[in-house]
């Protein structure tokens, strides 16, 4: 199984983002942090697993230029503190005492919890690993709790919660002690999601200290739930050949379905590459969410149009590989005008690898009316950052 890798990135050229009525420019990122079982509240724990957690979560070593002190701009890494009046553990109060609070100026979003317990809908009500409780039942209530947080950026305090100076190891560790870490932990399944950190600036106030925007995400590489590279349990892909009718649907369906595409967009919109050898017919909703009886009804009728036909030209694109990638994995979306919108969960080192410039938003695709229902449902359901917070 892929394990995803941590990134650490600095940046003065950040992206412009929107957390309520908040507005912030991405100063840098931790990415791409897995969320280890020992770190799940209890009740989504796997069933291989004993115990019932912590509620503390590792960042990394802190040893001397270790990237988290300069990311949290925190360098009292290890620092010890108890708080006697709670057995000895450690606390904020604790941290706050011995000068051990890494930032008072952390935040999650209603928003991205709302669209990671969107993503992760089947694997709670369909349990594709064994967990030791039936998780489905804490899904509904768990999103009602989410449905009635604030619209605006939910802030907590963080503080040290790492091995101390006199242990051997040097672990870096984060703990908050709000109700909106609890909340946090409750909703996470192990394996499957992973969190990202951005430092962020803030735009509508001049602060001396950065923000930091915790969010967590369904794991596209570990259950690929909305591409059609790979599918969870009971779903059809043009790559795969799980059964005899998706084969058959995927040969009989393609070829007619790049024609109609590169008839319409005989270039990569990115590349400007036109030899169709080198060009993908990217569909925009994904193959795999349209049902069999639809898919069927396009291959056998030649004026098959409309928006519930998988392989209607107006749902796909001219991608060279990379971008098509790209795009099934909600790396990128386009706007209702056209507009490039690029995710924050690449680096702008890699977009800049990539030759793409995210700040700009070039316009590149100039008659979206017939494909705007079909990019509607890749903004909201593939695209991999809340589309709302682009400024």
């Amino acid at each position: 199984m892929t394990q995803a890798i941590n990134q650490f990135e600095q940046q003065e050229d950040g992206q412009e983002i929107a957390v309520g009525k908040r507005r912030f420019k991405i100063k840098g990122a931790l990415r791409n942090f897995k969320i280890e079982d020992s770190f799940i509240h209890r009740q989504n724990k796997l069933l291989e697993h004993t115990g019932n957690g912590e509620s503390k979560k590792h960042v990394g070593a802190y040893s001397k230029g270790a990237d988290i002190s300069a990311f949290f701009e925190y360098e009292t890494w290890g620092k010890p503190h108890r708080d006697p009046l709670k057995s000895n553990r450690k606390t904020y109060d604790s941290a706050n005492a011995a000068d051990a609070v890494i930032s008072n100026r952390c935040f999650f979003s209603k928003a991205n919890f709302k669209k990671y317990l969107s993503a992760s809908r089947d694997e709670f009500l369909g349990h594709s690993q064994a967990y030791r409780e039936n998780i489905n039942e804490h899904y509904f209530s768990m999103v009602e709790e989410v449905n009635e947080l604030s619209d605006h950026p939910l802030w907590f305090s963080l503080y040290d919660a790492s091995d101390s100076w006199s242990q051997k190891q040097s672990r870096g560790y984060v703990r908050s002690d709000g109700d909106e870490w609890k909340l946090f932990r409750k909703i996470l399944l192990p394996k499957v999601c992973y969190l990202t950190i951005l430092k962020l600036e803030s735009l509508d106030f001049k602060e001396e200290k950065p923000s930091f925007y915790f969010r967590v995400h369904w794991s596209y590489f570990e259950l690929e739930r909305t591409n059609e590279i790979v599918q969870s349990p009971g779903q059809k892909s043009e790559d795969s050949a799980s059964s005899p009718q998706n084969k058959t649907n995927s040969r009989l369906g393609q070829p007619k379905f790049k024609e109609g595409v590169l008839n319409q967009c005989p270039q990569c919109v990115f590349t400007k590459i036109i030899d169709d050898r080198l060009l993908d017919a990217a569909h925009i909703k994904p193959y795999a969410k349209f049902d069999d009886d639809k898919i069927l009804a396009d291959i056998l009728d030649d004026d098959s149009q409309g928006t519930h036909f998988a392989q209607n030209p107006n749902n796909g694109l001219s991608l060279t590989p990379t971008f098509h990638r790209l795009f099934d994995r909600g790396f990128f979306t386009f706007d209702a005008e056209g507009r490039l919108i690029c995710s924050t969960h690449l680096s702008t080192r890699t977009w800049s690898q990539l030759d793409v410039n995210p700040q700009a938003r070039p316009s590149l695709l100039h008659d979206m009316t017939s494909r705007e229902e079909f990019m509607r449902y890749h903004r909201e359901e593939v695209f991999r950052d809340e589309i709302d917070s682009f400024i």
